[in-house]
């Protein structure tokens, strides 16, 4: 296997740093979601659509942002969606108003979406040409558990130290350095999109090749979606809800609270790594069916101990979520940017974590937060995802019919294989 050269490892580790500020403008509020709707009067519906229509903004920028980056390139997007995570996180820490707060959480939620996509397109653009992409997904896949667990556990003393305002004005200060970093570290052209096309054209010759449309629209990047909804409806629900969930139910602290419930992403960190290594090897879809089916017991575990009041359970079982999901969303997004022609990597990610975000970003949240208003129990909402995250997460997978690899073509011409395959191409 090639060398990655240091520069390959720097971008990503840029990457990887605004990947983690992403989740302070994101999710940073939660664990104070509790003061928060007591100082704007907020019922639980209203709560759950604050995280709801942050996860659709982030879906739509996500699908838009993907588009946009095959295009300008991923610098221009980071720095757009940088200075978005900065207006949204003040204006909602001003806000006087539920619309406002509605506002500054879309604006919010639009800079995350750009801040995701770009962030794990400049992670497939950097490695993509040494055939690390696996790795390198898994690399940033483990950003997902780190940067819960700065938004709720780390961010959380600081919400709590400055109050939910203060600590939010903070944040925006935070996410100005980073902006700096990126605008001064990342390059405005290496390693592009751009580049991985003129490579390919000359490689291929006079092959014909498919539009953006016929590209994103294969059968491993639709996959990939329907995996994403899934993970990502089950993601934004456990980090906007499960901290109320556990201060309100077993009365701990919000840091308390935070740190659970980003321990289902925090255990992810090295099934992440795991999993991106590991389907490099056996291939795509056994990795993704394993992954689907542990998180779907997970959820299901987490649902039972709610309806036992058993909070201790409910601690054990959030971590066995995060230990199946994480092993298999790195490789859902493998499986869908090696499915597309270089030239599309953004417009398939975008594709892949916007139709997450716009699907289970936007239900779930507000499904959960509109079952409680309705019977007073979170158990019940939670039984409704356990059959969800079944039904996207393992049977999904399961119904992808697995093709073997073409012969080999021409010499540099990987077009030629079948890219709709869910084995790793070699």
């Amino acid at each position: 296997m090639p060398r990655s050269s240091p520069s390959k490892w720097a971008m990503l580790g840029i990457a990887y740093l605004v990947l983690l500020a992403a989740y302070v403008p994101f999710l940073g509020w939660t664990p104070k979601l509790t003061s928060v709707m007591e100082d704007l009067s907020l019922n639980y519906t209203q709560a759950g659509a604050l995280s709801s229509v942050a996860g659709l903004a982030a879906g739509i920028a996500l699908l838009s942002g993907g588009v946009i980056t095959s295009k300008w390139g991923p610098k221009n997007i980071l720095l757009a969606g940088l200075a978005g995570g900065v207006i949204g996180l003040l204006l909602f820490a001003y806000a006087d108003s539920y619309t406002v707060a509605m506002i500054a959480r879309v604006i919010s939620g639009a800079a995350a979406g750009f801040l995701f996509v770009g962030t794990y397109t400049v992670a497939v653009n950097w490695f993509q040409k040494s055939k690390e992409t696996g790795r390198a997904l898994g690399i940033m896949a483990t950003g997902d558990g780190t940067g819960l667990l700065f938004a709720l556990y780390v961010f959380a003393w600081v919400l709590t130290l400055m109050g939910w305002r203060g600590g939010l004005v903070a944040g925006a200060i935070g996410l100005v350095v980073v902006l700096a970093v990126v605008y001064f570290l990342v390059p405005g052209g290496a390693g592009s999109t751009d580049e991985a096309q003129t490579e390919q054209v000359t490689s291929n010759g006079t092959s014909a090749r498919p539009g953006l449309l016929a590209s994103v629209l294969r059968r491993g990047v639709i996959i990939a979606a329907i995996f994403a909804i899934g993970t990502t409806g089950l993601f934004t629900l456990l980090a906007a809800w499960m901290p109320a969930v556990l201060v309100e139910g077993a009365g701990w602290s919000e840091s308390n609270a935070g740190l659970v419930a980003s321990s289902f992403a925090v255990v992810g960190i090295t099934t992440a790594l795991l999993g991106g290594f590991l389907s490099d090897r056996i291939g795509r879809k056994p990795v993704l069916v394993a992954g689907g089916f542990a998180g779907s017991l997970g959820v299901a575990g987490t649902a039972l101990a709610l309806s036992a009041g058993n909070y201790t359970l409910v601690a054990v079982c959030i971590p066995i979520i995060g230990l199946g999901i994480y092993l298999a969303f790195p490789v859902a997004v493998a499986l869908a940017v090696e499915a597309t022609e270089p030239e599309f990597v953004g417009a398939a990610n975008g594709l892949v974590l916007g139709s997450g975000y716009i699907v289970g970003g936007f239900i779930y949240p507000l499904a959960l937060g509109s079952i409680k208003d309705a019977t007073g129990d979170y158990a019940v909402g939670f039984y409704a995802l356990a059959v969800a995250t079944f039904v996207l997460c393992a049977l999904a997978p399961l119904l992808a019919k697995k093709t073997a690899h073409a012969a080999a073509t021409g010499a540099g011409d990987v077009r030629g294989t079948d890219r709709h395959d869910l084995e790793p191409q070699t």
